[in-house]
């Protein structure tokens, strides 16, 4: 696994910390947030006493109803993260099944007893969660033990005075077992008690940073456990309240960092004035990672990141990569930020020719210090963003760089292609959202924002993550086209405070660009090439405004005129009609198919009558190589034609029905053996069988754009690219589509 893997895949994780850290919750709370009023300790929810005091994350709930509810909602994080544990099936059903055992009033003390979870490492890299219930009435605590043990077997339960735990752990049962009859637990552990007395009543999450490289252990593949002290230095303890939750999203905010030092990643932001991140509006909208840091005062910020990294022992190293990056450029990163007046730095990720690529992002307040980038040009300074703002900034490669509205692109060709092009911001991702109803996910003003889509990506975005887990979120973004975390930094009372919006939503892929305005057919004018069975030559054929028709060799030298009243419909093919190897020319006019011989004569029984007024051909077909033709033509109420030489459709065509303009005439194309068209409309293409009937749904997320190059790839399937730039392989006879 290469360095810019790990970095990318780590910063997934730093998104993702906060919905780890429920991997077997969710927040529920009416409260909203913390009012600033302490609790004393006998106020604390009695459940926390059976917590031990090495779980890596603790949650408390101050009644069971709430934490019951919040398990019903299988689409959100307390499902997909639950890693297939029985805790989200054992609190879902267990008031059901206590009411059905022992009744509605066991089912009230239930009900309005309290509720912690917590999570614990429990060796063999396993994270083991702890359920621990403490029910209003004392006496059914047997009963709420049987009914656990009743609903799952895989759970081994505990009771011990008034509170009933439940783990997939014997060794962590013991262990809260022997917590609660020395009366010692997490509460005794002076950091955490300080933030617990500190919160209002109601549901709270509390996070142990410096035990997080068990949650690494137990939740990610062995080749990010060496980046858990980035999430073991932001702070030693943290605390985070919900703020509001719906039916398809949830935020969650934090309201303390407890004992925050210099070296602690989150010092970075003190004293730092927040902005409004802008870079979603030049980020494509099917995008999957999408990260923006406003820099309100540029010298303050690599101070602050220079003092974290002193932290960590590594500003020694960084300031000779910075010395050797100027002597390289003749400038150092610290003048070249300088003289940009950079305003915001962003990273973002998309695909582009069917691979995910990062792009740099720097918003210029000073342009024209960037020099001339209307056009893609090299870039002359590869690693002086990482330098200066993080190694998050070294996972592009550094290649070339365009102008984008304000902002420096710098990237890889394809990227900056798309970009110039304008495919990459047919629709951007700040207005995709607000279509969505989405555009609440990001704050007006921020420290720092990272927005991930797991719908654009699941199978990248999860890689961090053990199979089972990562298989968990994947599914979880299954059948939607937005699954997005959105992590930011906000500026608080006593410094940054962490928040997550989680939203979850099947707004189509929409077609905003430029081809919805391309409604106008162009019926070329010729000249048209045909052959001379006579000569053997390549002739010319054209039709002179008098709308007489004309034949010409090459060089322009006349060969014949003839009459003719009405505009020819933009094309000359031939055929031989008489089927004794001499080409005639077919043209169509109004309604009418006409076929005149190489010396101007027509040929009967032409013309043939259509039906309809003809906008564009005819092409000429002889599928079975027999001199049987058929005729393709694009007609003036935008549908199309299959017709014999009798001007009959054939039998077998179905035809395309669109309300979109059809362009040009569909391109016939062959794969293992079986034919089909290729449509062009004002939005999109779509491959049809031969009976004119699509092969498949090309609807939202499958729509192809109408320049797509479309490549046969095995069998019956070929590859495509669609709107969103994803490369997928569609096989023609099922219409089933497939990643590459």
């Amino acid at each position: 696994m290469n360095r810019k893997t790990i970095i990318y895949c780590s910063l997934v994780v730093a998104v993702l910390l906060l919905a780890t850290v429920i991997c077997f919750s969710f927040l529920f709370s009416d409260e909203g947030g913390r009012s600033g009023h302490s609790r004393d300790r006998k106020d604390l929810p009695v459940s926390l006493e059976a917590v031990p005091s090495d779980a890596v994350m603790v949650l408390e709930f101050d009644d069971y109803a709430r934490g019951a509810e919040v398990f019903s909602r299988l689409s959100l994080p307390p499902y997909v993260f639950s890693g297939k544990s029985a805790v989200p099936k054992v609190l879902r059903e267990l008031p059901e099944k206590l009411k059905e055992v022992s009744g509605s009033r066991a089912l009230d003390g239930l009900l309005r007893g309290d509720l912690s979870l917590s999570l614990h490492y429990s060796g063999h890299n396993r994270i083991s969660p702890l359920v621990a219930i403490t029910p209003a009435d004392s006496s059914i605590v047997r009963q709420v033990a049987e009914a656990v043990s009743d609903i799952s077997g895989d759970c081994v339960v505990r009771a011990e005075g008034g509170t009933v735990v439940f783990t997939d752990s014997e060794v962590l049962a013991e262990s809260s077992l022997r917590h609660l009859s020395e009366g010692v637990s997490i509460l005794d552990n002076p950091d955490f008690e300080s933030m617990a007395l500190s919160a209002d009543r109601g549901t709270n999450l509390y996070v142990n940073h410096r035990n997080l490289g068990k949650l690494f252990s137990g939740c990610f593949n062995s080749g990010y456990l060496g980046y858990a002290s980035f999430f073991q230095n932001f702070s030693y303890w943290s605390c985070y309240s919900l703020e509001e939750v719906g039916e398809n999203g949830m935020d969650i905010s934090g309201f303390d960092m407890h004992n925050v030092t210099v070296d602690e990643y989150s010092y970075v932001f003190n004293d730092l004035r927040p902005k409004s991140p802008t870079v979603f509006s030049v980020t494509p909208y099917y995008s999957s990672m999408a990260l923006s840091l406003p820099v309100s005062d540029l010298t303050a910020l690599v101070s602050n990141i220079d003092r974290y990294r002193d932290g960590q022992g590594c500003l020694d190293k960084m300031v000779d990569r910075r010395q050797e990056l100027a002597r390289k450029a003749g400038i150092s990163p610290e003048e070249w930020a300088s003289s940009l007046s950079i305003g915001e730095v962003a990273v973002i990720r998309f695909d582009t020719g069917g691979k995910e690529t990062f792009v740099n992002m720097v918003k210029c307040g000073n342009p024209s210090a960037a020099g001339d980038t209307a056009v893609m040009k090299k870039y002359d300074y590869p690693g002086f963003l990482a330098s200066l703002f993080g190694s998050v900034f070294s996972l592009a490669e550094e290649d070339y760089c365009v102008s984008v509205s304000g902002w420096l692109a710098i990237g890889p060709e394809s990227a900056m292609r798309d970009f110039l092009n304008g495919s990459a911001l047919e629709l951007d991702l700040a207005r995709y959202l607000s279509d969505a109803g989405l555009s609440d996910a990001f704050p007006s003003k921020s420290l720092l924002t990272v927005y991930l889509n797991f719908a654009s990506d699941p199978d990248g975005l999860t890689s961090p993550f053990k199979t089972s887990l990562a298989r968990s979120i994947a599914e979880g973004a299954a059948g939607y086209t937005v699954d997005m975390y959105a992590y930011s930094l906000v500026s608080g009372k006593n410094g940054a405070v962490p928040s997550l919006k989680v939203r979850l939503s099947d707004y189509e892929v929409p077609t905003v660009s430029r081809f919805d305005r391309d409604t106008v057919v162009v019926i070329p004018k010729g000249p048209w090439k045909v052959k001379n069975c006579g000569t053997g030559r390549t002739n010319l054929m054209y039709q002179q405004d008098n709308m007489y028709i004309c034949l010409t060799e090459e060089n322009g030298k006349g060969i014949w005129s003839a009459p003719f009243s009405s505009p020819i419909c933009g094309n000359i093919d031939q055929l031989d009609y008489f089927e004794n190897g001499k080409l005639q020319m077919i043209f169509a006019s109004g309604s009418k198919l006409y076929v005149i011989d190489r010396l101007g004569r027509m040929v009967r029984p032409f013309p043939v009558d259509l039906g309809k007024e003809i906008l564009l051909g005819p092409q000429v077909y002889d599928f079975n190589q027999n001199r049987k033709y058929n005729v393709m033509v694009l007609h003036t109420d935008n549908t199309l034609g299959l017709y014999d030489l009798k001007g009959r459709l054939r039998d077998d065509w179905v035809g395309f029905d669109t309300d979109e303009t059809i362009k040009k005439l569909p391109r016939l194309m062959e794969i293992n053996s079986s034919l089909y068209w290729v449509v062009t409309t004002s939005l999109q293409t779509v491959i049809c069988d031969f009976t004119g009937k699509p092969v498949a749904d090309f609807s939202g997320s499958k729509k192809m754009r109408p320049d797509v190059r479309i490549e046969p790839y095995a069998g019956n399937s070929v590859e495509i690219e669609t709107y969103d730039g994803k490369m997928w392989v569609l096989d023609l006879k099922s219409g089933e589509f497939s990643r590459r």
